[in-house]
């Protein structure tokens, strides 16, 4: 075991292992590939791509974040309002855009997950198996 990690783990006598003491911006990271992990099957390739793309470019503006709620207004030729909020172990979503609006999930949609969750935003996701 290297010394750096030496320094990041503690020994749990109860469970016989280490546990990873992470700061708060890891555990955010970590929450973020674990619920983009569990949801890329919702959502295209192409999608996901998209997503990426328009939260990376900054259009995406979040109007509420909390534990549960996001809403955002996502930039894409027009604005187009998201909602994403956490209920009983799932996850409820909604945009404007006509995809939506065809019953598939949409790179808005996408895209305000990455936002959100980048914002440290949607943590009761954490305790939920979506």
């Amino acid at each position: 075991m290297t010394r750096e990690r030496e320094k990041d783990e503690k020994f749990d006598e109860d469970i016989g292992r280490p546990l990873l003491i992470q700061s708060p911006e890891m555990r955010t990271q970590a929450l973020m590939r674990q619920v983009m992990t569990q949801l890329d099957y919702r959502f295209s390739e192409p999608a996901r791509a998209s997503g990426l793309a328009l939260s990376d470019q900054g259009s995406v503006r979040l109007s509420l974040g909390s534990e549960r709620d996001v809403v955002a207004a996502v930039r894409d030729g027009i604005d187009y309002e998201t909602v994403l909020h956490v209920e009983y172990g799932s996850i409820l979503t909604s945009c404007e855009c006509e995809e939506y609006g065809r019953g598939r999930h949409c790179a808005h949609l996408w895209a305000t997950f990455k936002r959100a969750l980048e914002e440290g935003f949607l943590a009761a996701l954490a305790r939920s198996p979506y």
